[in-house]
């Protein structure tokens, strides 16, 4: 597309579940401002981030299937169906959070190039139970004061939220600490998500957190 002159103003609605995770917006706007945009542009989205929080849930995901049932393992049938992450309605169904969200990643709309890289986050459990896997959503800042988000705890959208499954379900008590580490490894503009979760430890010695 050529244009006869730059714009003052870009309006995109190409924000996947987990803002970036399909649809390449990061690089199109991009290409977007450097190519159609005047100095100084208006932007909207101007930014979002992404939030994951581990759940558990008997109504979604893994945790509605049980371990065994009627003497039989549903463990294979369970890898097989959740071999990869992909979308969950957990909007207005039951699940029960183990922890406090976690912000993972800031996208500047107005200057990003780039898609993000790899990246963890501690959580602190807050809730015993069993961690089927986690649920991610984004917050996108429209204009000052003005945002639209995919949270569960909103009423569902056509984005529904992205769910990384765990499935060996670890159960976890509270005041323990857990790591996740992500990385969206993005190909042709799609994520294909790598992560992997493990528990962590005070050092007396050492703040930080340490692997166990």
């Amino acid at each position: 597309m050529r244009l006869p002159e730059r714009c003052d103003v870009l309006v995109t609605e190409t924000l996947s579940a987990f803002c970036f995770d399909a649809e390449n917006i990061i690089e199109l706007v991009a290409d977007a401002r450097e190519r159609f945009l005047k100095p100084g542009p208006r932007i909207i989205p101007e930014s979002a981030d992404t939030f994951l929080m581990p759940f558990c849930s008997e109504a979604f995901g893994a945790g509605r299937l049980p371990p065994r049932y009627y003497d039989l393992d549903f463990k294979p049938f369970s890898e097989r169906l959740f071999k990869t992450c992909g979308l969950v309605r957990a909007s207005g169904q039951p699940f029960v959070s183990l922890s406090q969200p976690a912000p993972f990643y800031h996208i500047d709309f107005r200057k990003d190039t780039r898609n993000p890289g790899k990246t963890f986050a501690p959580f602190r459990i807050t809730a015993e139970g069993r961690l089927d896997g986690f649920l991610g959503w984004f917050e996108a800042h429209l204009c000052e004061g003005v945002t639209l988000s995919n949270s569960p705890y909103l009423p569902l959208t056509h984005w529904w939220q992205l769910y990384l499954p765990v499935l060996e379900q670890p159960h976890y008590h509270a005041g323990q600490t857990i790591l996740l580490y992500l990385d969206p490894s993005i190909v042709a503009g799609e994520a294909a998500w790598n992560y992997a979760v493990q528990p962590a430890e005070a050092d007396s010695r050492n703040p930080r957190l340490t692997l166990r």
